[in-house]
């Protein structure tokens, strides 16, 4: 063998070596936490619970049905943890010490929609949050009590319809939600919003073709973090 392919194999030998150490020694210093999740692997963690496509919300579901309401997770040495309790994402959303959410999930986020309040670094959320602070204020929120009432009872009409018989209860409740959310967030009649004649079937499954195709989008997004992650 050649004097040059052998310190091209030997150079070849150190830097995996050396990868394997640093990826080791990231391991071996994750953070840890008192909550229950999936058996992890050295170095990728649970990465191979990730790799299924499209990663829906039917695998958080299923994680938070087998581990409850705090589920761990690591992407290699990256620690993640899925909260499904109300008190715990209120908590979350509402503290001004957990406003820097990391860049996986935010970049992901992105994509879609744009420089938020979920999305913005935790310096110019400051900012952003003291800006809108008034639209919140409890008279105004108190004015969409009577939307969110003409939400309820169009459900319970909708329901009452089919006599007690099994039925599909999505779309009618998302036909709510869009009337709540053109009453109060855009002040825009319902009945002009949506147009006439358009099926609650229809509807449904044309938000669920878009959210799954969304969802497909976000899970190539953070498959595609993750392993520039990993090689970094």
């Amino acid at each position: 063998m050649a004097w040059w392919l052998w310190l091209m194999v030997q150079l070849v030998v150190w830097c995996c070596a050396g990868l394997v150490a640093v990826l080791w020694w990231k391991w071996a210093t994750k953070p840890h936490i008192d909550a229950p999740g999936p058996p992890t692997l050295p170095i990728i963690g649970n990465i191979l619970d990730l790799l299924d496509m499209p990663l829906t919300l039917r695998k958080m579901f299923d994680l938070h049905q087998q581990y409850g309401d705090l589920t761990r997770l690591y992407v290699g040495p990256m620690l993640m943890v899925l909260v499904a309790h109300p008190d715990d994402v209120q908590h979350i959303l509402l503290t001004s010490k957990l406003v820097d959410r990391g860049t996986i999930c935010t970049n992901a986020m992105r994509m879609f929609g744009g420089d938020g309040l979920v999305t913005i670094d935790a310096s110019r959320w400051k900012v952003h949050r003291k800006l809108i602070n008034p639209t919140f204020h409890s008279e105004i929120l108190e004015g969409f009590l009577e939307a969110f009432h003409d939400g309820g009872l169009f459900v319970c009409e909708r329901l009452a319809r089919t006599r007690g018989a099994a039925t599909e209860v999505h779309p009618p409740v998302l036909l709510a939600a869009i009337r709540n959310f053109s009453s109060t967030i855009i002040g825009m009649n319902p009945d002009l919003f949506i147009p006439d004649g358009l099926a609650e079937e229809e509807l449904s499954a044309s938000v669920n073709f878009a959210v799954g195709i969304v969802q497909s989008e976000l899970a190539n997004h953070l498959h595609r973090a993750m392993g520039n992650q990993q090689q970094d």
